[in-house]
């Protein structure tokens, strides 16, 4: 304890500290208060405003409104809601949160009655004009109470979702008590470019791309991806089984071998099958012809029993098994759902099919967005793969933007015109002292295929006469274990087919070669020679940038994108002419889907925990094995989130000897915190990857996190603890507040004691979250003993709290005039006619404080923004508090009722009366982008029209 308090406080009195710190924390259990602002929670009531994302301000001022209704949906406030919905069970069902004090949920008017009895607590009447667009389309998707009586045609529910379809006015739609918000469900995208010249312009060798990665012998058994797609073409030798033809069984009654219910399908198959443990036709029981489900079902897990040709175009994890769920009816564009949307989900995992690809979006669905999140909240066990893909504002697309899910971009290969043609993909090869041009022989596998296998990037040297070796003859000789890319030195053409990359290059070349050299190997076309795989090449598609969100990490990997060859549907050959080649980010996602099923292969068959990862733990393995592709990049990154997986820099083996920890379902209330220690047995990289899975809050909230978390690391001996923040080396410190996943990487030394904290803060609601955290660094690679770890018995702090700030269980409670998550930023004062200028590192605040002694009706406070680049730094604004990241009134971007121009805003009496000399006006000024950002602003104070 004495170390945290002298880390924590500029106080020479450990005792008094400690004593202090005591005293707060039993004053918080005895009132359960849920937040470390402690003076915030002693007051009795406090007048609150805030912003929805619809841009509908909610005024606690305002008078209190109840339905005629027997049943509505509300707005309730009140300053600790947690307690509120504890004490009250009719709460805990649908309340949602939206911001700290605020939830929407649906009550009667008794429930009014009995809430009334507290004149603190705030209730009013969501209007019907809060919910739902302006325009929709036909189909909809709606978030009611679950016995919600709807018009129109039901096409899907879930126990919180319907999708419906309706012809009727919006005004009757918003008039439906139960109903809390809705928008359109629109045409769906699958995540694929086609290329239609390609694919009928084969050539007899085309050079493209394998996937089969042979990661110490894993191959995926006994895993299971389930694919919700297009269907499957069943003929297709990668997936076609002899002795076991699939039959579709009609309206047949599953009994859920958990025994948890009764599931009636609609159409299922469960015969015993090579490749489908089962399907379900909701479209109908075939693929389009060329169709998207085959193509990436091959990706995951074709395995041809053909010949060794065929072999090259196995999926990553061919010995797994599918679970086919057709949305798609063959020559039809729209979507065929189940009755209940959850079953796509819920069922394959019924089956232990847990890893689950969804290669499909809907531009600009915010509720889809959620209602994914809830199915993803209630069942844990599983994890949901997207790819992300991108509307014409270069917005993430639905229901890739989900917190709980795992979304994966595409990391751009070589130009699909050149696969097809070898003698147009040139391959630089670098010598100490000179380049050499060549080019990829189709007799072997492409380079960007052993990117994917081996952990050379191209960004790396490969040695002369180890990595890199010398292939001498026209036919298929055997090459040393370590080669993984030959060279070929000879005007003859290669007769026998080789499953490394051979680079051809003039016979002149064989003398520029010496033992031990060391070569940089890659494509030419590429811009400055930077690895293909490398985000450089992906920074115009991944433009995932809304104020809201503007600090949310999507996608969160990257991986190869294609243009890649797999199992064409309608053309069952054991040939060319069975393959087809698309690229696109759904390649990616079918990449990282087969990965994950080794690695759920790896932890039953070889490691010591003998673990069944569940979805947050699958996710943070994956998210912890990512590698930044290039030096010149930093994670993580709204370009390529935490990187490029590999499963080398996660899965130890005699030849990268490291250790390897997996907890899962770590279960810990708000306010609480848990520890875990190693020892480190040589110098090394130490890593940490914490996640979890968020409750979803309110459809309108304009923050989706519902949980303060933060990792920290100590080390043994030092006083100076490392925080996650997920931030960059020249950020401002400060918490993430915006994404479910924490990671660290830490360079340590032998015999170090490395303890590892999750340490919660305050929740939107009092509901414990389950965490997965991942481990690996230079310790014994066995079972965890957790005897040598005592818990602590505080929290520990990531940094001291300046300016008088108290640590109050693990975090900071600044005094009245600073700002921060150490308090480290001084609230300004200012006047009329205050100018302020300065440069800005990303997170960093400038916060100010204006408290008009006059403020009357026809006045209005003015701002000159001339000097503030809106692309580059933000302004939120509140009234009696300081705002931030999540919890303000209104932004630069977004303020209802004030009026914005280019280079000014303004602030009239008319749209904001509560601002008084108790009531200040806080604007708040921070910057989103890397690296100083400079400002200059000029208050102009009260002027009156």
């Amino acid at each position: 304890m004495e170390i945290f308090v002298k880390t924590c406080f500029k106080l020479k009195a450990n005792f008094v500290i400690d004593v202090i710190v005591n005293i707060f924390d039993v004053i918080f259990d005895v009132l359960n208060f849920s937040h470390a602002n402690f003076f915030n929670e002693m007051i009795f009531f406090v007048f609150f405003r805030f912003i929805l994302r619809n841009n509908v301000i909610i005024d606690t001022d305002n008078p209190e409104k109840i339905s005629k209704h027997e049943y509505a949906w509300y707005y309730v406030s009140f300053s600790n809601i947690s307690q509120l919905i504890k004490n009250h069970e009719f709460l805990q069902e649908y309340s949602l949160p939206v911001h700290k004090n605020l939830i929407t949920t649906p009550l009667t008017h008794s429930q009014i009655v009995l809430l009334k009895k507290n004149k603190s607590i705030w209730i009013k009447k969501i209007p019907s004009r809060h919910k739902g667009p302006e325009s929709v389309d036909y189909y909809l998707i709606l978030m009611t109470t679950t016995d919600c009586q709807l018009p129109g045609k039901i096409i899907s529910q879930s126990n919180r979702f319907s999708i419906i379809k309706y012809k009727g006015p919006l005004f009757n739609l918003k008039k439906i008590v139960c109903v809390r918000d809705f928008d359109s469900i629109s045409n769906i995208s699958f995540n694929t470019r086609y290329n239609n010249q390609i694919t009928q312009t084969f050539t007899e060798y085309p050079n493209s791309f394998t996937t089969y990665t042979p990661f110490r012998g894993l191959n995926g058994k006994d895993q299971c991806v389930s694919i919700v797609d297009s269907g499957i073409d069943i003929r297709s030798p990668w997936f076609s089984d002899n002795k076991n033809i699939r039959k579709v069984l009609d309206d047949r009654n599953l009994t859920d071998p958990k025994g948890r219910k009764e599931i009636k399908l609609n159409k299922l198959s469960t015969k015993k099958h090579r490749k489908i443990k089962g399907f379900i036709g909701y479209g109908d029981d075939v693929d389009d012809d060329d169709g998207h489900g085959t193509f990436l079902s091959g990706i995951v897990a074709g395995n041809s029993f053909c010949n060794s040709f065929t072999a090259l175009y196995n999926g990553v994890a061919p010995e797994s098994k599918l679970f086919i769920i057709d949305i798609k009816k063959k020559g039809k564009k729209s979507l065929y759902w189940p009755k209940n949307l959850s079953d796509l989900f819920e069922i394959p995992s019924y089956f232990n099919c847990r890893i689950q690809l969804n290669a499909w979006s809907y531009k600009n669905q915010h509720l889809l967005t959620q209602a994914i999140d809830w199915i993803a909240y209630n069942n844990p066990e599983i994890l949901m793969i997207f790819p992300s893909d991108y509307d014409h504002n270069n917005f993430l697309v639905s229901p890739s933007d989900s917190k709980n899910v795992l979304t994966v971009g595409p990391s751009l290969g070589f130009q699909a015109s050149a696969s097809m043609e070898y003698t147009k993909i040139p391959i630089i090869v670098k010598l100490p002292n000179s380049s050499i041009i060549g080019y990829a022989d189709p007799k072997g596998i492409p380079l960007f295929s052993s990117k994917i296998k081996d952990s050379h990037a191209f960004s790396r040297p490969v040695i002369y006469g180890d990595t890199l070796c010398l292939i001498n003859t026209v036919k298929n000789e055997e090459v040393p274990s370590t080669c993984k890319i030959g060279l070929f030195t000879s005007d003859e053409l290669i007769d026998s087919q080789y499953n490394i990359p051979i680079i051809k290059l003039s016979k002149r070349a064989k003398d520029c070669f010496s033992e031990n050299m060391s070569i940089l190997i890659s494509p030419s076309h590429m811009p400055n020679d930077k690895d293909p795989l490398s985000p450089s090449s992906t920074e115009l598609i991944n433009q995932n940038f809304k104020y809201g969100d503007m600090f949310k990490i999507k996608p969160d990997v990257v991986a190869p994108s294609g243009p890649l060859m797999a199992p064409k549907s309608g053309f069952p050959y054991c040939n060319i002419s069975g393959l087809t080649m698309k690229e696109g980010s759904s390649v990616s996602a079918a990449i990282i889907s087969g990965n994950i099923a080794l690695m759920n292969e790896y932890l039953l068959m070889m490691h010591h925990s003998k673990i069944t990862p569940n979805g947050p733990t699958m996710k943070a393995m994956i998210i912890h094995s990512a590698i930044i592709p290039h030096k010149t990049y930093v994670a993580p990154s709204k370009q390529f989130g935490w990187g490029q997986p590999l499963m080398s820099s996660l899965l130890p083996d005699p030849s990268n000897s490291f250790g390897l920890h997996i907890f899962q379902n770590i279960e810990l209330k708000e306010y609480t915190h848990k520890s875990f220690c190693f020892t480190m047995m040589k110098d090394g990289l130490f890593r940490a990857t914490c996640t979890w899975f968020d409750l979803p809050r309110d459809p309108e909230a304009p923050s989706d996190i519902s949980s303060v978390v933060s990792l920290i690391l100590m080390i043994d001996g030092e006083t100076k603890n490392s925080r996650v923040t997920n931030s960059h080396q020249n950020d401002f410190p400060s918490i993430d507040h915006f994404n479910t996943v924490k990671s660290i990487i830490q360079k340590v030394k032998k015999d170090t004691e490395i303890r590892i904290v999750i340490v919660t803060g305050a929740f939107s609601l009092d509901k414990p979250i389950n965490f997965s955290l991942v481990v690996t660094g230079p310790f014994a690679n066995e079972p965890y003993k957790n005897n040598s770890c005592n818990e602590l018995h505080h929290a520990p702090c990531f940094q001291e709290c300046e300016n008088l700030g108290m640590y109050i269980r693990g975090f900071c409670s600044c005094a009245s005039d600073y700002y921060g998550d150490n308090c480290q930023i001084k609230i300004e004062t200012i006047n009329s006619d205050y100018s302020s200028y300065g440069k800005l590192k990303r997170f960093e605040w400038k916060v100010f404080k204006f408290c008009p002694e006059k403020w009357s009706n026809k006045s209005y406070i003015s701002l000159d923004l001339s000097g503030i680049n809106n692309l580059t730094l933000g302004m939120n604004i509140k009234i009696g508090s300081t705002p931030s990241f999540t919890n303000y009134l209104c932004s630069l971007h977004k303020c209802p009722g004030a009026i914005v121009t280019h280079n000014n805003i303004k602030f009239p009496f008319s749209s904001f009366p509560q601002i008084s000399y108790k009531k200040c006006l806080f604007l708040g000024l921070y910057s989103m982008f890397d690296g100083f950002e400079p400002y200059s602003f000029t208050f102009n104070g009260i002027n009156v029209d």
